[in-house]
């Protein structure tokens, strides 16, 4: 029979860790929702020629979003897409939008190459 204080220390061992990780999990997802509003916001302040591209980068994001981390996480991004589509921003706050829109397709890519190794 395992002592009943060894069953404590081990289920105190193994929930500490949890609840970190629960925590980087939902940064993780606030991350994805954030960057697929900036990625809506950053088509509304493009140009009308520029916002098929916009729209094909934010597609193959989504696309990486689902094959590395579900689809419930994609989902999220994509609805968060949806959201900065039609938020009512102020013309002045787009340039910074759209490079954050870059910024965001960069470090994805680097989470994509570093997934890939």
């Amino acid at each position: 029979m395992i002592p009943k204080s060894f069953l404590i220390l081990a289920f105190c061992c193994v929930a500490a860790p949890l609840s970190a990780t629960e925590d980087d999990e939902a940064a993780f997802d606030d991350a994805l929702r954030n960057f697929g509003l900036t990625a809506g916001m950053a088509w509304q302040c493009s140009a009308e020629d520029m916002r098929e591209s916009v729209d094909a980068r934010t597609l193959n994001a989504y696309s990486g979003i689902l094959r590395l981390f579900g689809s419930d996480r994609a989902f999220g991004f994509a609805a968060s897409y949806g959201v900065g589509i039609a938020a009512d921003i102020q013309d002045e706050d787009c340039a910074a939008r759209i490079a954050a829109f870059e910024d965001g397709l960069a470090s994805a890519q680097a989470l994509e190459t570093e997934a890939g190794q």
